[in-house]
């Protein structure tokens, strides 16, 4: 363990000396998430029951033409808790599935939305990734990674919390299948650190109201001691705009998404949202 600890505190280390207690406490950071969105939280069974799951989706705009899509942004935002665990850390995502409403289509194939590739980003920060691909953004996020940390008087509960910036990228289509996928930078700036995600999209299987399935592939962080805890992004606005068209056909006027996430230590959890449209 003090192994561990030892290499939390080198990750945090500024390059020329340690912080100060004022400094660690001025680089917390503490997202509040507000978005209205209608989320259903499903919790595990024996053995991580303290561990909870619980998604989110949105679109804008909510008023939207019943037998035409339209272009549209959508909202997905995922929050994993288990304070239980130790330094309250949850077991972290590996890979997360979200199924999206039939009335949302994704149009991976726009022309003008060039293509970035996962390996040209995972070592720069948000703002030279989008500087390499300015054509290629559909949308940002933002995200809370929490970080095992010492105990003392600024982290009674042994963790620390820092803000993580979320971009998405068109990536290239997957090779033999030709499905869109999306690579998404999560980028830590005060840390100089992050990763990207690599995302599918796919045909859903989860019943007649689902069109997509968007599959995404987490890395690790700290070699699996870090976890992002929150997440939120918005896809299709900006130069993204048209990568997602939506309708608001259903009778109950609800657009769906239903969702499954899978840990570090081999469980998961399903969770499930829907989010009100208005047919214009």
């Amino acid at each position: 363990m003090e192994a561990l600890l030892e290499r939390s505190r080198e990750f945090f280390a500024a390059p020329a000396a340690a912080p100060t207690p004022r400094e660690r406490r001025k680089r917390r950071v503490k997202i509040v998430v507000v978005v209205a969105l209608a989320c259903f939280v499903v919790k595990t069974g024996s053995g991580q029951a303290a561990q909870t799951q619980t998604i989110g989706v949105g679109v804008s705009p909510t008023k939207l033409k019943r037998d035409k899509r339209k272009p549209a942004v959508i909202s997905i935002t995922a929050t994993t808790l288990n304070e239980t665990a130790p330094n309250k850390i949850p077991s972290p995502t590996v890979f997360a599935s979200f199924n999206f409403d039939d009335d949302f289509v994704f149009n991976g194939r726009i022309a003008r939305q060039k293509v970035c590739r996962r390996e040209w980003l995972d070592s720069l920060s948000t703002q030279l990734a989008i500087a390499r691909c300015p054509d290629s953004v559909l949308g940002t996020g933002a995200a809370v990674a929490r970080f095992p940390w010492p105990v003392d008087e600024s982290h009674p509960y042994g963790y620390e919390e820092l803000a993580t910036e979320l971009t998405a990228f068109k990536g290239p289509a997957e090779a033999g299948t030709g499905r869109p996928q999306l690579v998404i930078l999560a980028r830590v700036e005060s840390a100089a650190y992050g990763g990207a995600l690599l995302g599918t999209i796919r045909p859903s299987r989860s019943g007649k109201d689902f069109g997509y399935r968007l599959d995404i592939s987490v890395p690790t962080f700290l070699d699996g001691l870090a976890a992002l805890t929150n997440f939120e992004i918005e896809i299709g606005g900006g130069n993204g705009r048209g990568y997602v068209t939506a309708r608001c056909a259903d009778r109950n006027r609800m657009l769906d998404m239903n969702g499954r996430v899978t840990y570090l230590d081999g469980s998961s959890l399903g969770a499930s949202a829907r989010s009100r449209c208005f047919p214009v």
